[in-house]
């Protein structure tokens, strides 16, 4: 249902079709995450989108729901390396508090990841549909050991001690999907636990996909 996850943020050219766009995850109701490779996309004053489920229904105003928030500061990770993806993350710091709910869990440093995962954004469907939805998608993943991760990147080596791999049959992230959650879910609680944020891949449901942690 819609709004269901809260704590999904995402930032978008608004051109059509958009030709750029990226995910985020809200941890503090003035704080969210996002990918490194994703920081040149906030440049120009352009909004966080929280609590929104169409995106061409926050543009035009019709969803009053939709919170825009304007990032305060813009932090990468002070290790992030544009060349191989390590610690490609980024601190959003808001100038005015969300009022939606953040996740509710972050992954203890060095804990094992799940076995079954979620994936959410408002990334492409396909290699074959790569024109970006207007609304929010999820797919279940599961966790791949580093080995076999490690063995689908002949040309690019993978760092497990900041890099979870994952995928499903026929199921990945997509273009636009950067930044976005990886999380865990206890099915007794609802509650959920953020592993990772999209960060790299080859195609789409092509070869494992790799998260930041």
């Amino acid at each position: 249902p819609p709004r269901s996850l809260e704590f999904l943020a995402v930032f978008t050219e608004f051109n059509n079709p958009p030709s750029a766009r990226c995910g985020a995850v809200l941890v503090h109701a003035r704080w969210a995450l996002t990918a490194a490779h994703c920081v040149p996309l906030l440049e120009g004053s352009r909004p966080v989108l929280v609590g929104t489920h169409s995106l061409s229904a926050a543009e035009t105003g019709e969803d009053i729901c939709v919170e825009k928030l304007m990032p305060a500061a813009v932090t990468k990770h002070p290790a992030y390396s544009s060349s191989t993806y390590e610690n490609d993350i980024a601190l959003i710091e808001f100038a005015v508090p969300s009022t939606y709910s953040p996740i509710e869990y972050l992954a203890a440093s060095g804990s094992l990841p799940p076995e079954n995962m979620v994936v959410a954004g408002w990334g492409a469907l396909g290699a074959e549909e790569p024109a970006l939805p207007d609304v929010p998608h999820r797919v279940e993943v599961q966790s791949v050991s580093s080995t076999s991760c490690a063995d689908s990147y002949a040309r690019q080596r993978i760092y497990p001690d900041v890099m979870v791999c994952a995928a499903a049959s026929g199921k990945d992230a997509c273009y636009g999907d950067s930044g976005g959650p990886l999380f865990g879910y206890d099915l007794a609680s609802g509650e959920r636990t953020l592993i990772g944020l999209v960060s790299f891949g080859e195609g789409c449901a092509q070869v494992y996909a790799l998260f930041s942690t």
